[in-house]
């Protein structure tokens, strides 16, 4: 029983640790994109896109929309 609660202790403390990390992650991608702030916004407006979602394609397209030479 003993071992069982310290374990449990163990996971909860990890699960803890996560969310932390994930939280604080999530802080530094939101600075980071500060500067595309109006394109994250365009992206939204299109339907079913959330802003996980736009901040995933400023960040695989680097926001250098003139490599694509057409829309």
């Amino acid at each position: 029983m003993i071992i069982t609660l310290f374990c449990v202790g163990k996971i909860i403390a990890h699960i803890d640790f996560c969310d932390k990390t994930i939280t604080e992650l999530t802080q530094e991608i939101c600075d980071g994109l500060e500067d595309f702030n109006p394109a994250v916004a365009i992206l939204c407006s299109i339907p079913g896109t959330s802003q996980t979602t736009a901040q995933v394609i400023i960040a695989e397209t680097g926001g250098d929309m003139s490599r694509f030479p057409t829309s």
